[in-house]
């Protein structure tokens, strides 16, 4: 996500992942499988740690949307990019995602 020349900081991003995947038997991650979010605003030069992780929902849930809130961190021209992690044993599928920024202006 990005807005060059302008800085952006993320107020709220959302991600699009096949939901309602998750087995009726087996490991907790399993049934109920989940993704982890971290942000770069530096072009993908350094992450943020991991901890945002967010439940894509057990089998039959379909009406699961990822949000996180408040990335933090003001992005420069490079903007911010999001790393989507998940150790799942569970097919999913990402879709897509958006961001809602605020721009800063230019540096």
């Amino acid at each position: 996500v990005k807005q060059y020349p302008n800085r952006i900081r993320c107020l709220a991003a959302y991600f699009d992942f096949t939901s309602g995947q998750g087995t009726t038997g087996g490991t907790s991650d399993g049934m109920s499988p989940s993704v982890e979010v971290s942000s770069s605003i530096d072009g993908g030069g350094s992450w943020s740690t991991p901890v945002l992780r967010r439940d894509l929902g057990a089998q039959g849930y379909f009406n699961k949307m990822i949000r996180v809130n408040r990335i933090g961190g003001i992005a420069s021209q490079h903007g911010i990019r999001f790393r989507l992690d998940s150790s799942s044993p569970v097919y999913s599928t990402f879709r897509g995602g958006r961001c809602d920024v605020k721009l800063l202006g230019a540096p």
